[in-house]
């Protein structure tokens, strides 16, 4: 199904908000790319549509916050300042082992 067929099913349809789920199906694309075919070929989309993109957009940004902060928690446990500090050491107690136990030798 071309865009011009796409844009037309959608423009003739009595219930268009109903007709963007019945073109994913026949199309076999997602409701978000047919939002974009209608929009680029200057459709108009029922704005109940647009309202519920810019809340899923908003519900997105949100989950992406949470996980940026949980990303970044674990890179400052993982080398923070206090793991350097514990890794250093644990490097030089290691290091002094081996001297050690070099001497003893």
């Amino acid at each position: 199904m071309t865009e011009r067929e796409i844009c037309g099913s959608f423009r003739r349809a009595e219930n268009q908000k109903q007709q963007i789920q019945i073109l994913t199906e026949l199309t076999c694309k997602s409701k978000y790319q047919i939002i974009g075919i209608l929009l680029r070929n200057g459709e108009k989309v029922p704005k109940s549509i647009e309202n519920q993109l810019f809340k899923r957009l908003d519900a997105l940004d949100a989950q992406i916050f949470e996980c940026e902060m949980e990303y970044k928690e674990i890179v400052t446990a993982l080398t923070g300042e206090n793991r350097r500090k514990e890794d250093g050491n644990r490097i030089q107690r290691h290091g002094r082992t081996e001297q050690e136990q070099q001497g003893r030798s």
